[in-house]
């Protein structure tokens, strides 16, 4: 078999970009080991990354808790706009339902119902790729969290928890 060829920068730019580990490994025909010696070898300096991927990668490495029930989510500025979170790390999420372009910066609201603290979850997000759900066409968004409180840092926490150790279930 041939070897495989590829641009690195291309793919140095995909996951700055945070594409999904899956989606990275069907686009330039990786094998999980191979994609986490690329992961391995940009944050020890044997692959020239670009600006600001050492970060993404960095925030890759953060668990990321995959959510299998209807976790709502909703817009802070337009509660009408709804969508459900699909997985969630304290760095980002992946939202499905909502509109939304790379680059644009949205308020979310994940309602208290989901656990125990009598406030809402709330934080700004930054959307770093989008993609159309070919079984209903919704929006499929990767959003970076880039402003939450304190408190709303605590309360993702406790909800990573709750979604890890199996209690909201």
């Amino acid at each position: 078999m041939a070897p495989r060829r590829f641009k690195m920068r291309r793919l140095v730019e995909d996951i700055q970009r945070g594409m999904e580990d899956v989606a990275l490994m069907e686009k330039y025909e990786l094998t999980a080991e191979e994609l986490s010696f690329v992961y391995e070898s940009l944050l020890d300096g044997r692959i020239p990354s670009l600006e600001g991927v050492i970060a993404a990668v960095q925030k890759r490495v953060s668990p990321r808790s995959y959510i299998f029930f209807a976790m709502p989510i909703y817009d802070a500025h337009n509660p009408e706009i709804r969508g459900v979170v699909n997985d969630l790390s304290e760095y980002g999420l992946q939202v499905a339902g909502i509109d939304t372009q790379v680059g644009e910066t949205r308020s979310f609201v994940m309602p208290h119902e989901i656990f125990p603290p009598d406030e809402p979850l709330a934080f700004e997000a930054v959307c770093r790729w989008i993609e159309q759900d070919e079984t209903d066409w919704d929006c499929i968004a990767g959003m970076e969290i880039t402003k939450i409180s304190e408190k709303g840092a605590t309360q993702l926490r406790e909800l990573l928890d709750e979604i890890t150790t199996g209690e909201l279930f």
